[in-house]
C-alpha cells in the first residue's frame, strides 16, 4: 500500500511509510527547488520520485492494537483517495450511462463499507472492491 500523508493547511506534511515504521517531515516547499508546494498531489509526486530521501525510523509499535490502528489510518487514506478519484462518475454532467453510473455507485458504496470487512484493517489487495 502507499505512503500515508498528513498535510497541514500550508501543505507541509508528515509522510508515514506503508509499514508505519518510518517517516519524513516535509516543509511547505519543495526541498529541491525551494518553491512552495502548489498541491498535495505535487508533494506526493515529489516523494514518489525521490528514492534517496532520508526517512526517520519511528519507535517500533508495541502492541497489535497500535499496529492495527496505524494500518487502519493508512487504509482509510487509500479508501478516501479512491473515492476522490471516482467523484467525477457521480456528477450530473458525467459522460457515463445510467447503467455505468450505477456500477460506480456500487463500487463507491463498497469503498465506504470497507471498514466493515472481515479482514479490516489488515486487507489484502483482493479484499478491495474492483473498479467498474
Amino acid at each position: 500500500m502507499p505512503n500515508t500523508y498528513t498535510f497541514k493547511d500550508d501543505l507541509s506534511c508528515t509522510v508515514l511509510s506503508p509499514d508505519g515504521l518510518k517517516q519524513i517531515n516535509l516543509p511547505n516547499y519543495n526541498p529541491s527547488t525551494q518553491k512552495v508546494w502548489s498541491s498535495e498531489y505535487q508533494v506526493k509526486q515529489w516523494v514518489e520520485s525521490n528514492n534517496n530521501l532520508t526517512w526517520i525510523v519511528t519507535a517500533e509499535l508495541s502492541t497489535q492494537e497500535e499496529q492495527d490502528s496505524r494500518t487502519a489510518i493508512s487504509k482509510r487514506d487509500t479508501r478516501n483517495q479512491l473515492l476522490t478519484e471516482s467523484d467525477w462518475t457521480q456528477f450530473n454532467d458525467s459522460p457515463l450511462t445510467d447503467e455505468a453510473k450505477d456500477l460506480w455507485v456500487a463500487y463507491r458504496t463498497a469503498l465506504r463499507d470497507i471498514t466493515s470487512h472481515a479482514n479490516w484493517p489488515n486487507l489484502s489487495d483482493a479484499d478491495w472492491p474492483t473498479k467498474p
